[in-house]
């Protein structure tokens, strides 16, 4: 692109941030080049890409030059410390934002809604079901919904989290695929498999499933033998 003469804008970067490939680091020097290190967006896909790279400290430092963080900055760095393993700066993060009046939205939610899973704390989970989902502060969507499934699974809160899942008036691949693995995770495997035939009734391609089912041998021995 630059041999051709044409100039990146604000929109490029954030693309190439989320190239599997791209090395942030290798991007900055670029972006403060071209004088776009103080544009929300950008900043935010540079929390998105430290974070997703592996480097959750820069990742902070970057969300901390962010003069008007907005919920995009937060659920980046969120998302961040989860995949990093970071579960409760994660959750404190979340109460951060809440403390600025940002305003959440579902992605956040969603993003919150792992850790606390992760964590086992289940009333965390309970507050952000009910002052967010249930009084309609959110939309309730599948992704939520499948997200409220994981997190009652991991807490050990099987029937809690069956009836969010029967509760749902849409269902995709991701909110079966959740059921399914939190039936797992809570030892119930003739129930996972019930899930599994009724998703297949629904003309669902198992993919997810399968990974589940080929990482948890015990499923394989008490379920298909």
């Amino acid at each position: 692109m630059r041999q051709h003469g044409v100039f990146p804008n604000k929109h490029t970067f954030p693309l190439l941030l989320r190239a599997k490939n791209e090395n942030p680091h290798l991007l900055l020097p670029q972006i403060v080049k071209f004088g776009y290190i103080s544009d929300l967006f950008v900043q935010n896909s540079l929390v998105s890409g430290f974070a997703s790279s592996g480097y959750a400290d820069l990742a902070h430092q970057v969300f901390d030059e962010i003069t008007h963080k907005d919920v995009l900055s937060y659920t980046a760095l969120i998302n961040g410390y989860s995949r990093n393993a970071l579960p409760v700066k994660a959750l404190e993060l979340f109460l951060e934002m809440r403390q600025a009046k940002v305003k959440v939205d579902e992605v956040a939610v969603v993003a919150a809604l792992s850790p606390a899973g992760t964590l086992r704390c289940v009333w965390f989970g309970r507050c952000l079901h009910a002052f967010y989902v249930e009084a309609g502060r959110v939309s309730r969507d599948v992704y939520i919904g499948s997200a409220l499934v994981d997190m009652y699974a991991k807490c050990g809160f099987w029937d809690d989290a069956l009836k969010v899942f029967e509760d749902m008036p849409y269902k995709n691949l991701v909110s079966w695929s959740a059921m399914i693995a939190g039936c797992v995770h809570c030892n119930r495997f003739r129930e996972a498999l019930c899930v599994f035939e009724e998703m297949l009734s629904g003309k669902f391609v198992p993919n997810q499933f399968l990974r589940v089912a080929e990482s948890n041998q015990s499923l394989g021995f008490q379920v298909f033998n």
